[in-house]
Protein backbone atom coordinates (compact mmCIF):
# COMPACT_ATOMS: atom_id res chain seq x y z
CA UNK A 1 0.00 0.00 0.00
CA UNK A 2 1.23 3.61 -0.71
CA UNK A 3 2.11 5.98 1.74
CA UNK A 4 0.11 9.26 1.99
CA UNK A 5 2.35 11.88 1.82
CA UNK A 6 2.15 14.93 4.40
CA UNK A 7 1.94 18.83 3.60
CA UNK A 8 5.15 19.61 3.63
CA UNK A 9 6.21 16.50 1.80
CA UNK A 10 4.01 17.44 -1.53
CA UNK A 11 5.42 20.87 -0.89
CA UNK A 12 8.58 19.69 -1.60
CA UNK A 13 8.16 17.02 -4.26
CA UNK A 14 9.22 17.45 -7.56
CA UNK A 15 8.70 14.85 -10.60
CA UNK A 16 11.02 14.53 -12.96
CA UNK A 17 9.89 14.77 -16.54
CA UNK A 18 11.99 13.93 -19.95
CA UNK A 19 15.40 15.49 -20.83
CA UNK A 20 16.34 16.15 -17.31
CA UNK A 21 13.37 18.19 -16.46
CA UNK A 22 11.29 18.51 -13.07
CA UNK A 23 7.59 20.05 -11.94
CA UNK A 24 7.17 20.40 -8.45
CA UNK A 25 3.98 18.61 -7.04
CA UNK A 26 2.43 21.23 -6.02
CA UNK A 27 2.38 23.44 -9.18
CA UNK A 28 0.46 20.68 -10.78
CA UNK A 29 -2.15 20.38 -7.56
CA UNK A 30 -2.17 24.25 -8.19
CA UNK A 31 -3.19 23.61 -11.95
CA UNK A 32 -6.19 20.91 -11.10
CA UNK A 33 -7.61 22.57 -8.51
CA UNK A 34 -7.93 25.91 -10.97
CA UNK A 35 -9.54 23.04 -13.44
CA UNK A 36 -11.61 22.23 -11.20
CA UNK A 37 -13.22 25.91 -10.43
CA UNK A 38 -13.25 26.47 -14.20
CA UNK A 39 -15.71 23.63 -14.39
CA UNK A 40 -17.77 24.37 -11.42
CA UNK A 41 -18.20 27.60 -12.78
CA UNK A 42 -18.81 26.00 -16.52
CA UNK A 43 -20.90 23.66 -15.27
CA UNK A 44 -23.24 26.68 -13.64
CA UNK A 45 -23.23 28.30 -17.32
CA UNK A 46 -20.95 30.80 -15.79
CA UNK A 47 -18.45 30.46 -18.65
CA UNK A 48 -19.11 29.34 -22.36
CA UNK A 49 -17.14 27.03 -23.36
CA UNK A 50 -14.72 29.17 -25.48
CA UNK A 51 -13.90 31.25 -21.96
CA UNK A 52 -13.39 27.68 -19.79
CA UNK A 53 -10.68 26.62 -22.20
CA UNK A 54 -9.18 29.82 -22.58
CA UNK A 55 -8.75 30.11 -18.70
CA UNK A 56 -7.58 26.47 -18.41
CA UNK A 57 -4.57 27.05 -21.30
CA UNK A 58 -3.99 30.34 -19.90
CA UNK A 59 -3.50 28.59 -16.19
CA UNK A 60 -1.59 25.29 -17.54
CA UNK A 61 0.92 28.26 -18.78
CA UNK A 62 1.06 30.11 -15.81
CA UNK A 63 1.28 27.69 -13.33
CA UNK A 64 2.62 24.01 -15.29
CA UNK A 65 4.74 25.58 -18.05
CA UNK A 66 6.32 28.52 -15.88
CA UNK A 67 7.61 25.76 -13.13
CA UNK A 68 9.36 23.05 -14.90
CA UNK A 69 13.03 23.58 -13.63
CA UNK A 70 15.75 22.33 -15.90
CA UNK A 71 18.51 20.28 -13.91
CA UNK A 72 22.05 20.49 -15.09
Amino acid sequence: MKDILTKEQIENASLELDENKTIKLNAILNFFSGVQQVLVEWSKHEFTNETAMKVIANGYEQVILENIEKND
